[in-house]
């Protein structure tokens, strides 16, 4: 099984701040100890988290009841957002930045077909490298909308803005 789980809130998250490396808050530290609790009794081979500070903290909580390898991987960071990086979100047209079928590039933000080819990638790679292995991804809202559009869903709307995970919850996908 492959689980994902997205990280707790962050500082940047309470703050409504478009990306960044923070670290969790006094509440996503709350919500990786009750993804910890939800995960305790399933059996996990190896915990993959991306190269941001967030995902690592998540998984060292949930990692209480395991005790087994973490790996960072790059191909997990949330999208980049370019010279939108920081950025208050209430104040972005986050519907654009998020529609399927808005390949148009915005300045420096990376495109949906590369966070798709990324997410598959790193797909290939489980299968190839851990076929029938437990698997816990801690990774970001972003990304978890690519690993739901790569297991084919999509949201009816076109716009990956109308699905995402809140901090601590996840999915979970067959090996």
């Amino acid at each position: 099984m492959i689980y994902f789980v997205r990280h707790g809130q962050t500082t940047n998250n309470a703050a409504f701040l478009l990306g960044g490396d923070s670290g969790l808050s006094e509440l996503g530290h709350e919500q990786a100890d009750q993804a910890a609790e939800i995960f305790k009794d399933t059996p996990l081979d190896v915990i993959f988290v991306s190269t941001y500070k967030r995902t690592l903290q998540t998984a060292q909580h949930i990692n209480k009841y395991h005790n087994v390898p973490i790996l960072a991987d790059a191909r997990l960071k949330e999208r980049y957002f370019g010279d939108l990086e920081l950025s208050d979100e209430r104040t972005l047209n986050l519907k654009q930045i998020w529609d399927l079928n808005n390949e148009q590039l915005i300045p420096k933000v990376e495109t949906i077909s590369d966070l798709i080819a990324r997410v598959t990638d790193f797909l290939q790679y489980l299968k190839t490298n851990y076929p029938n292995k437990n698997i816990l991804i801690v990774s970001h809202r972003g990304l978890g909308r690519f690993f739901e559009y790569a297991h084919g869903k999509r949201p009816a709307s076109g716009n990956l803005l109308d699905w995402g995970l809140n901090n601590g919850e996840y999915y979970t996908y067959e090996n």
